[in-house]
């Protein structure tokens, strides 16, 4: 009988041991909160550039970095294709004389297109290009729409380069 209480005995503490090697599976799920150093120098001899920055956070900014320097080849591609069609479609009176110089991607699904003359010395006036560039918006987006067949067609957003005589004065 001692014995068996002996062993029954053993066999609890086995389990008391038990439990605190391997902890419960609520005390495994509850999130471990971050301690921040406050003094790192007391940790260190001498402190170094990034020093108690998380390297999470680092990998983080490059990443975004890189995708900021990395150019938008599809962007550039639907650039060139409403680029040509606009072009083929400047055929109205006032914008008869003009082409698109450059377009740039903007925010989300919206390009800023920018028209110069075709004869460098035209005189014309900006405000008036520009009014008609804007009315003229739903009809080039039409024709985009019916060149490019994509699921959104892209909004539009006119710039007049300046002419010769206005840059002269």
């Amino acid at each position: 009988m001692a014995n068996q209480d002996t062993q029954a005995g053993q066999s609890g503490q086995s389990e008391v041991n038990a439990n605190e090697r391997f902890p419960s599976a609520n005390a495994q799920s509850q999130k471990q909160t971050f301690r921040r150093i406050k003094d790192a120098s007391r940790m260190v001899s001498e402190l170094r550039d990034g020093d108690g920055i998380d390297p999470r956070i680092e990998h983080r900014k490059r990443q975004r970095s890189r995708m900021q320097e990395k150019p938008d080849y599809a962007a550039a591609r639907l650039a060139s294709q409403i680029a040509r069609c606009i072009n083929a479609n400047l055929n109205c009176n006032p914008l008869s004389d003009f082409q698109v110089q450059n377009i740039v991607p903007g925010k989300g699904n919206s390009f800023v297109v920018t028209l110069s003359p075709v004869i460098p010395q035209l005189d014309y006036d900006p405000q008036i290009i520009l009014r008609h560039a804007t009315d003229m918006i739903p009809h080039f987006r039409g024709e985009i729409a019916r060149t490019i067949h994509r699921k959104q067609v892209p909004n539009l957003r006119f710039l007049v380069a300046p002419s010769a005589t206005s840059l002269e004065k």
